[in-house]
């Protein structure tokens, strides 16, 4: 396993139909992912 990065993960999920609706830090407060980020969250929806 490794860390993925925000503009890889925007690429898997373009290349797959999805976009990106945010990302955030696993169990804050809608805290925006970062380069010191731990753990997270990316929430996705299929592109029309």
């Amino acid at each position: 396993m490794r860390y993925l990065f925000l503009p890889e993960i925007r690429m898997y999920l373009k290349v797959s139909g999805f976009e990106l609706v945010d990302a955030i830090e696993w169990l804050t407060d809608d805290k925006p992912l970062g380069l010191n980020s731990w753990n997270g969250v990316v929430i996705a929806r299929k592109s029309l």
